[in-house]
């Protein structure tokens, strides 16, 4: 396997730039290409081609947080400048259906869409004015091609729970179920030679908040308390993820939205 690391969504939240301890000045959309066997596999596709050509259906949150809207920066067209086509992508694994994160989908109608069924439940009803907010439904309009995943079965993993693998993925790949964020939300772990990747979405935004939340800007510390679906459970597995990273050197940690990660890993090569 071999594994690209991709930002499918430069944001520059509005104010970041003249005030950076309000908001970041950057946010990314850090997705995975991983090569396999079978055909490419996306984790998370970031925004899509339909959310450039029609921001207008994005609604609000995509304007706040001042998404840079290029086609060349959306996975389709990554994928294409690595020289695939989109029909070499066979699956896609969403870490959540949040706008954001699953923008792309219509990019890859033929792909299989990984997602856990709590999640995809979650998007269909749209509870609240957040749900509504982050699900859009013209991301969804294709009719993907969903398979659901169940949180009841699966293994022990590094102290999570119901993880599994995936049908038709190398063994190599994992779901690790990491609720809070949304109840449906995820991480996807994939074993690189003798070391793990955790991909672990919208878990944390900033590194910063494993170590030490009092010292993220205000608009950052606004949502850890306002945008998980479980406060509670979302923090117990940051803290799972803090000991993670502090306990093992064989597996390496990142999220959706910081730029520094997605820096460091772009300068590495993470081949199989």
């Amino acid at each position: 396997m071999k594994i690209h690391h991709l930002d499918c969504g430069t944001m520059c939240p509005l104010g970041g730039k003249h005030f950076p301890w309000l908001v970041p000045e950057l946010m990314v959309c850090h997705c995975l290409l991983i090569e396999t066997a079978q055909g490419l596999t996306l984790v998370d596709t970031g925004f899509g081609t339909q959310d450039v050509e029609h921001p207008e259906k994005l609604g609000l949150s995509s304007h706040l947080f001042g998404w840079r809207r290029k086609l060349g920066g959306t996975a389709f067209y990554q994928i294409q400048n690595l020289g695939f086509t989109g029909e070499d992508v066979r699956h896609i694994v969403v870490t959540h259906l949040d706008l954001d994160h699953a923008g792309g989908l219509s990019d890859f109608p033929h792909a299989q869409v990984h997602v856990l069924k709590t999640e995809w439940q979650a998007s269909i009803s749209r509870k609240g004015l957040q749900g509504k907010q982050r699900y859009r439904p013209s991301q969804f309009t294709h009719q993907p091609r969903w398979v659901f995943h169940e949180l009841s079965n699966g293994e022990n993993w590094q102290g999570f729970q119901c993880v599994r693998d995936i049908p038709g993925l190398p063994p190599e790949v994992l779901l690790v179920p990491l609720p809070g964020h949304s109840m449906g939300h995820m991480g996807i772990a994939v074993q690189v030679g003798n070391k793990w990747l955790l991909h672990a979405g919208d878990s944390y935004y900033d590194r910063m908040e494993l170590y030490d939340p009092k010292q993220l800007p205000l608009g950052l510390k606004y949502l850890r308390y306002t945008i998980h679906a479980n406060r509670r459970i979302a923090w117990e597995n940051q803290n799972r993820l803090h000991q993670l990273i502090e306990g093992s050197k064989d597996i390496d940690v990142f999220c959706s939205h910081d730029p520094s990660e997605l820096t460091a890993f772009s300068k590495r090569s993470d081949d199989l």
